[in-house]
């Protein structure tokens, strides 16, 4: 539609207008029913059929994939390829219901694997949508520190020491302050 070299089955030119109401694929339901919904959907035939997955591309620049990867238990990805579920995947969600975050194969209720706590800037931040917003980073080889407004507020060392106010704990729990 709008093009005389389709590079699909169904190819739609876009329009230069803008709006979403007067370009691309617009699915509406005119009737003001709960029993009426406006629905798009992307199906396999089966196990084997590959992959039902949405793709968004920035030519030459980037794209996201969203669907689910049915050759990996049926789970929803997020991925940043245009092409592929596989490839790059960012977020993943099982049937069970565990989110992981920088892998496919999640544990837990929310699993995050990566890079997040290495770096000055890099830590898990806990947002309340302000800048002075607590967060958790690795600290020193392997120990986690939380923190508020910039400073470590408890420690938790590799070997299992705890401090609260101090950053280098010396006991199983640590308090530290003015009276030590």
């Amino acid at each position: 539609i709008g093009t005389n070299n389709p590079l699909a089955v169904l190819h739609i030119k876009a329009s230069s207008d803008t709006s979403p109401d007067n370009n691309g694929v617009y699915i509406y339901n005119t009737t003001n029913s709960a029993n009426q919904n406006a629905i798009m959907s992307v199906r396999v035939a089966g196990s084997s059929a590959g992959d039902p997955f949405v793709s968004y591309d920035i030519s030459g620049e980037y794209g996201w994939s969203t669907g689910i990867d049915n050759s990996d238990s049926n789970k929803f990805k997020i991925a940043g390829s245009w092409s592929s579920l596989t490839t790059s995947t960012r977020l993943t969600i099982d049937t069970s219901g565990n989110v992981g975050i920088g892998l496919t194969n999640p544990s837990y209720k929310l699993q995050v694997n990566g890079d997040i706590c290495t770096g000055t800037n890099s830590k898990l931040v806990l947002s309340r949508g302000g800048t002075q917003d607590p967060y958790i980073k690795h600290v020193g080889s392997k120990d986690i520190g939380f923190f508020t407004v910039d400073s470590e507020k408890m420690r938790i060392e590799e070997g299992g020491n705890v401090g609260i106010g101090t950053t280098n704990p010396g006991a199983t729990l640590h308090l530290g302050g003015q009276n030590e």
